[in-house]
């Protein structure tokens, strides 16, 4: 065709410039190898494919979803691209603790309904119109300037956004989020291992142990199939409710919280022995197959007045130096505990340094109520101005992040603890949706650990199935 003497320059310029001949050669190619009953259809899609017109949302739509316990938003985004519009699949948002930032019915159930939330999501379409769904900072930004955007809209159209891109991309979330972090294409990567909560203790539920959570997590899981990672979390569960019953207080004394179980003891000692147990009566080796995990939360018993910790068993309150002894006495004692989370009081940062400098035996540190948000995080492991911030800078082994956050935001802490050499842990909510999102954030990220509570509700297993479909793939 360009050779032709009929043509002018300029055309022969344009047809080499988009490569006309080779692209319509493509597409006759593809209609002799798949023979389509509408030949002119199936070129139409086949040249709409190669368009790059990119997704720009049109509308959101929102409303009040009902969980187990309580009301949450769904919100779902609509996109025209290359002259159709589509609805992407929703994003259900999963309640977490912070409930004081959130856009809630004081009126409704119980002062935690979301009607209200999900007419404040849709009031954001005229910000969001005519946005390229993919550019998730560009999205997270127009966000973040709306003032007085409950965390709970904020987010769930932050997510929402995101899965919509994915859709529209036609590849699955985690490849869409890799993508976000690496700007790379998708390189595989094994799932995160799994991190589950099974004792709740401290102040939160009344308990004298001051800890607040003791978590089993996988030591390794690449050579399990996906359903034993399944069949495991399950066993870890049954067996722990059935030592709990054959203890003190038997089938009576039981108390169940959230997907664990409130242990009926007074030390941190009888707790650790009920997780060693566990796991050993599940058919696992302890310090092999599963380790000991605490968040010892140590905000909740920390005293600001005396700058002391009010520990139980203890006469004299220790001061931070005694506390730190205390700690490194404890891993020496008990091998099977492989990390502490929020040790120390979470603006004592000194403190995590100290311990951390010296724990031997792969012991680690992660910190969450220090890095509740990117700009914590930044402060606190990436300070980019001053010598002297930067010498105040502390890396954990672990960072935990949780998603009710903006996904961007999530992103760029993921960077910074890439950049330091930090795993991370992305964390669940206490109440659960249906959604999926969680595990291909988990998974986008590269994460180490995914924590993960015992799929004994609906929202829970929802996402283990998730995991099998991933694993299956």
């Amino acid at each position: 065709m360009a050779d032709s003497p009929l043509i002018t320059r300029e055309l022969r310029e344009y047809i080499s410039r988009f490569k006309v001949e080779e692209i319509i050669s493509q597409g006759v190619n593809e209609v002799a190898r798949n023979l389509p009953t509408n030949p002119y259809t199936f070129l139409a899609g086949f040249f709409a494919e190669l368009s790059e017109d990119p997704p720009l949302i049109t509308d959101i739509r929102a409303r009040e979803l009902l969980l187990e316990t309580r009301p949450t938003i769904e919100v779902s985004i609509e996109c025209e691209s290359k002259g159709q519009r589509y609805w992407a699949p929703a994003f259900a948002f999963s309640p977490g603790i912070d409930e004081a930032s959130y856009l809630l019915d004081g009126d409704r159930w119980d002062g935690k309904g979301m009607l209200t939330a999900a007419r404040s999501a849709e009031s954001l379409r005229d910000i969001l119109r005519e946005q390229d769904v993919t550019n998730q900072r560009k999205i997270d930004s127009l966000i973040a300037k709306e003032q007085g955007l409950g965390t709970n809209i904020s987010v769930s159209l932050s997510f929402a956004c995101a899965v919509a891109a994915a859709y529209f991309k036609k590849v699955p979330l985690y490849q869409h989020i890799f993508d976000k972090m690496t700007r790379r294409e998708w390189e595989g990567s094994p799932l995160p291992k799994l991190m589950i909560p099974l004792l709740y203790t401290g102040k939160s539920v009344n308990s004298k142990v001051k800890f607040s959570r003791f978590f089993l997590y996988e030591t390794r899981n690449e050579s399990r199939a996906p359903q034993q990672q399944y069949e495991a979390c399950k066993k870890l569960y049954d067996t722990m409710r059935r030592l709990l019953v054959a203890g003190k207080g038997g089938e009576a004394g039981l108390k169940q919280f959230q997907c664990g179980f409130i242990p009926n003891n007074d030390l941190i000692n009888d707790c650790l022995k009920l997780c060693e147990d566990c796991v050993n009566q599940s058919g696992f080796v302890m310090g092999e197959d599963y380790l000991i995990g605490i968040d010892c939360n140590a905000d909740d018993y920390y005293n600001r007045d005396t700058n002391k910790y009010e520990m139980e068993g203890q006469k004299n309150p220790p001061d931070v130096n005694q506390l730190t002894e205390f700690y490194l006495k404890m891993l020496n004692d008990k091998p099977n505990i492989g990390f502490l989370q929020d040790p120390f009081y979470s603006e004592d940062i000194n403190a995590y340094k100290n311990l951390q400098g010296r724990l031997v035996n792969n012991k680690r540190i992660s910190a969450f109520r220090a890095c509740k948000t990117h700009l914590k995080v930044k402060e606190l492991m990436d300070p980019e101005q001053g010598e002297e911030s930067k010498a105040a800078a502390f890396a954990p082994h672990l960072l935990a992040i949780n998603y009710t956050n903006l996904v961007t935001d999530i992103v760029d802490s993921a960077k910074i603890a890439a950049k330091k050499g930090t795993s991370v842990i992305i964390t669940e909510n206490p109440v659960e949706s249906l959604d999926t999102a969680l595990v291909d954030l988990a998974l986008g990220l590269k994460a180490e650990f995914l924590q993960l509570s015992a799929p004994i509700r609906s929202g829970l297993l929802a996402k283990y199935n998730r995991i099998l479909e991933i694993r299956n793939h």
